[in-house]
């Protein structure tokens, strides 16, 4: 039997390790979205709502182009980790090859699907260029940061999230006055390919094998995608709302309000990336339904008790400051202090997601994330008499369903 002693000082350690890992995810993620969201300030400092609205429709477009890749990148994240949990290295070593080569060709198709889907939003024909090359880099960094992640590397990955903190703003300010939201995309692309280029998973090698594990890659992946798709639909579609409903100058106050809402998934996002592959590794080590259960209820309450007072602060801060800094916007303060409490349910979602997910019921979260994004869109409709915070209650009350969906689902399965 195992002295309490001799387990209780790995568990130690590894908390310590866990402990490093989170603050520097933390510290990395908080200044690339410190960074996107200064840059956005400034820009909102100099552009008229009507025309702040592009580079929220960029960032939407963005969101949605990460899922262009027919699930590869889901597909690595799921089994990388999982092999490198089982003990079987030269399988991990051929998956995260076969991740790369899905990648080649996943981003000549994101190029031509961006461009398209940017040209049909009616976006200037440069803005609509640039963010087509940015979408497409945008799937090398995916690579390069899902296969650092499934690796346990996240101190590299860390460091590849501060380079691009520092390359946006960098690019973006010094171009800001000429090019407007063109040089907000521009900076977007130039960050993305700095980023990727630092990283050691460029290599492949070629075996038969190669584009069948492509394929089975995309075939676990995809249903994972799907519900990686269906969450940025789910936070997006809010600004889609908008933009229909209220039209350009509504859409440029309530991209104001979702990007200084949305810092509130800073935490959410950085305990999801390391939880998930470790939900992973549990499984691939044949820990029980009830031991991961308890991995993604820690991650939810965990997310929930730092993000709420960060919200609250957000929630409280907002008025003031909009007034006294960018009073053209200072209609954005009602539907940012909606978010702000919207924001806090979703991150309590996230680790029932994760679990949903690990324990191979993907279609099960995609349904919970349909049901809520139903919600959303039946509520925006309802509520767009009200304006921009109308919109805004409305998605509050769709993560408020996705809460409750996924926490019921992810119980469900694991009484199974």
């Amino acid at each position: 039997m195992t002295s309490t002693r001799s387990r209780t000082i790995p568990l130690t350690s590894e908390r310590r390790r866990l402990t490093v890992e989170f603050l520097w995810l933390v510290s990395s993620t908080a200044a690339f979205q410190a960074s996107r969201i200064a840059t956005g300030l400034v820009a909102a400092g100099n552009l008229p709502p009507a025309q702040f609205a592009g580079w929220g429709i960029a960032l939407a477009i963005l969101a949605y182009s990460v899922y262009f890749n027919f699930g590869i990148a889901s597909g690595v994240n799921r089994v990388l980790p999982q092999s490198i949990g089982a003990g079987d290295a030269r399988r991990a070593e051929q998956v995260q090859e076969a991740g790369l080569a899905g990648t080649l060709a996943a981003s000549a198709f994101t190029l031509v699907a961006a461009a398209v889907i940017a040209g049909l939003a009616s976006l200037d024909a440069l803005v609509v260029g640039l963010l087509a090359a940015s979408a497409s880099a945008q799937q090398y960094y995916l690579h390069a940061q899902t296969t650092l992640r499934s690796r346990l590397r996240f101190n590299m990955a860390s460091f590849q999230q501060t380079v691009l903190a520092v390359v946006f703003p960098v690019v973006a300010l010094p171009m800001m006055s000429s090019l407007g939201v063109a040089a907000l995309v521009l900076a977007q692309f130039v960050s993305f390919v700095v980023g990727a280029a630092f990283s050691d998973g460029w290599r492949i090698r070629w075996h038969p094998r190669t584009w069948s594990e492509v394929r089975t890659l995309i075939r676990i992946g995809f249903p994972i995608m799907l519900a990686g798709l269906m969450f940025a639909v789910l936070t997006t579609i809010d600004r889609w709302a908008v933009l229909v409903l209220l039209g350009e100058e509504a859409t440029g106050l309530y991209t104001l309000a979702a990007l200084l809402s949305s810092s509130a998934l800073l935490v959410s996002v950085v305990l999801a990336q390391q939880s998930y592959p470790r939900m992973a590794y549990a499984l691939g080590r044949g820990e029980s339904r009830n031991y991961i259960f308890a991995m993604a209820v820690r991650q939810s309450a965990v997310a929930t008790a730092i993000v709420a007072p960060a919200s609250a602060v957000l929630a409280l801060g907002a008025p003031p400051i909009l007034e006294a800094m960018l009073p053209a916007y200072s209609a954005s303060a009602p539907a940012i202090q909606i978010l702000a409490i919207g924001f806090v349910l979703l991150v309590a979602s996230s680790g029932f997601g994760n679990y949903l997910v690990v324990m191979g019921r993907p279609l099960v979260y995609v349904s919970a994330l349909a049901g809520a994004a139903a919600v959303e869109v039946l509520l925006a409709l309802a509520l767009v008499e009200l304006g921009v915070p109308g919109i805004a209650a409305a998605a509050l009350i769709g993560y408020a369903a996705l809460l409750v969906g996924t926490a019921a689902l992810a119980a469900a399965v694991r009484r199974r």
